[in-house]
């Protein structure tokens, strides 16, 4: 079984439906007794295209600060694959792949030997973390929002950018975001999160206030190639972890 770490549960109602959409068929899941959490699978299974069945657990850490030490739990209970999810915020997706590996090393052990440069799988000790750096890093539409700390919710502005079908009530919502934002950053700082952004689009595209409710309408109802599109670097992170 494979075994996928991720920051919170809107990290975890994407990953899920975005596995049902576009990365495995016959999607099945399991839930466990987990207060706050009975929508959110422990796990689930499928196939890929070529017919493997591919069987995810599923742990959520809680909060970006709790991601190194639930991964080394999961290390010291010998879980020997596993693939960590995390936020870019304001670093780059390599010096997140960085900071983890040198957390690998330090639970391990091990004094900190460097990986192949671009590489984001770290195998060590007959175990092996893959380590996925969420969010769209210097994607032009965001940076002209102003966005620098990079999460999931770059995904999900992204799609609400490109996608007219899920801002059909605010048809010119990137018009309406540049002239507000800069009032909205008057009062209340840099607002420089995507995190932060889209509790703002929130109210305005009107799809509900659960962000795992708003993940799921969004991943289920964009238009497939548009979604796929703008997922693309993520699914071809799953295709190293996973296959």
């Amino acid at each position: 079984m494979a075994n996928l770490l991720v920051e919170g549960l809107t990290d975890a109602a994407f990953f899920q439906h975005l596995f049902s959409r576009l990365y495995l068929q016959g999607v099945t899941a399991r839930s466990g007794p987990r207060p706050g959490r009975e929508n959110i699978p422990t796990s689930f299974q499928g196939t890929l295209p070529d017919g493997t069945l591919l069987e995810v657990n599923l742990t959520i850490a809680g909060g970006r600060d709790q991601i190194r030490p639930t991964m080394a739990a999961l290390l010291r209970r010998d879980v020997t694959e596993l693939v960590v999810a995390q936020d870019t915020d304001e670093g780059s997706p390599e010096q997140i792949v960085e900071s983890i590996r040198d957390s690998v090393y330090e639970e391990l052990g091990l004094a900190r030997s460097r990986g192949l440069p671009g590489s984001r799988r770290i195998e060590v000790a007959g175990r092996t973390v893959y380590v996925i750096p969420v969010g769209l890093y210097q994607d032009d539409s965001l940076m002209a929002l102003g966005i620098t700390h990079h999460a999931l919710e770059d995904y999900l502005i992204k799609l609400l950018l490109e996608d007219a079908e899920l801002r059909q009530r605010v048809p010119e919502l990137q018009g309406l975001l540049s002239e507000i934002l800069p009032t909205v950053r008057r009062y209340d700082g840099n607002f420089n999160s995507s995190k932060d952004l889209f509790q703002l689009n929130k109210p305005i595209i009107q799809h509900g206030f659960s962000d795992v409710r708003v993940v799921q309408i969004l991943v289920a109802d964009a238009e497939i190639g548009i979604l796929r599109t703008v997922v693309s670097p993520l699914l071809a992170d799953l295709d190293r972890a996973f296959k």
